[in-house]
């Protein structure tokens, strides 16, 4: 078995220069229970499934941990949007570049690492949110999306690193805040879709889909109190949200998506 490393300190180094500036270790033991919960769940009757679940094991059979590649706030988006010949939408190809240059030092000790993405791709793992599932603050808000402690709800998952080498996992910061928080995103949002007893998602789309202040952005995440000096620009809400009302438009219109 190769020697553990002791820490992912270049790594780290490289990732932060990336702007690639949330990262966590999660050991195998911690996610596999979750993917077989989300497997268990896809098979309820009546629930409609447009991607097939795949879990990091189905990619890398001896993996034992997996570095989570997140990106908060601006760093990412504007380091993607610079870059020469950024296409239209950039971000799943600049994390798909990134992740590569990321896998060549930890391959130096583990040849079998893998990059693994929540976005299509031949390495894509569904659902990639299960990677994270033992998280304290991995629940979803009231609207729907996590709140991290520091940086609030204004960051995204881009790509893991599976490994068979095994490292302590990153230790749990603290909760969400939103049991302490007045939850001014309920009252912000116009569609009723948003309360502390849990995100209406039917909803959201509904209006979303019949109504236009909530096309390009999100009133109730744009609400929200924590991690306000992480909060996206104007452009970037809007290039996420018009990639996500694209997607429920070709859901349901019955496409893929």
């Amino acid at each position: 078995m190769p020697a553990p490393p002791p820490s992912w300190p270049d790594l780290d180094a490289a990732a932060e220069a990336a702007g690639l500036n949330l990262r966590v270790v999660v050991a195998r033991g911690e996610v596999e229970a979750a993917f077989t919960r989300a497997a268990r769940n896809a098979a309820a009757p009546g629930l409609r499934t447009p991607l097939a679940l795949r879990s990091p094991s189905a990619i890398h059979a001896g993996w034992r941990s997996a570095l989570l590649l997140g990106s908060a706030g601006r760093p990412f988006w504007e380091r993607c949007r610079a870059a020469p010949g950024a296409p239209p939408d950039p971000l799943d190809r600049c994390a798909e570049r990134e992740a590569a240059t990321l896998l060549e030092p930890l391959r130096e000790r583990d040849p079998s690492a893998q990059s693994v993405f929540p976005f299509r791709h031949a390495r894509q793992v569904v659902p990639f949110q299960a990677l994270a599932a033992g998280l304290p603050w991995a629940v979803a808000g009231p609207f729907g999306v996590a709140v991290h402690p520091r940086f609030g709800p204004w960051f995204a998952w881009r790509a893991a690193l599976l490994t068979a080498l095994e490292t302590p996992p990153t230790p749990a910061p603290a909760p969400a805040p939103c049991a302490a928080c007045p939850a001014p995103c309920v009252a912000a949002c116009p569609a009723g879709a948003v309360a502390r007893s849990g995100f209406a998602w039917e909803a959201c789309v509904d209006f979303r889909l019949a109504q236009a202040p909530c096309r390009e952005t999100c009133l109730a995440r744009e609400a929200c109190p924590a991690g306000a000096e992480f909060r996206y620009g104007a452009e970037q809400m809007a290039y996420h949200y018009r990639a996500s009302l694209r997607m429920i438009r070709q859901w349901r219109s019955g496409g893929e998506n």
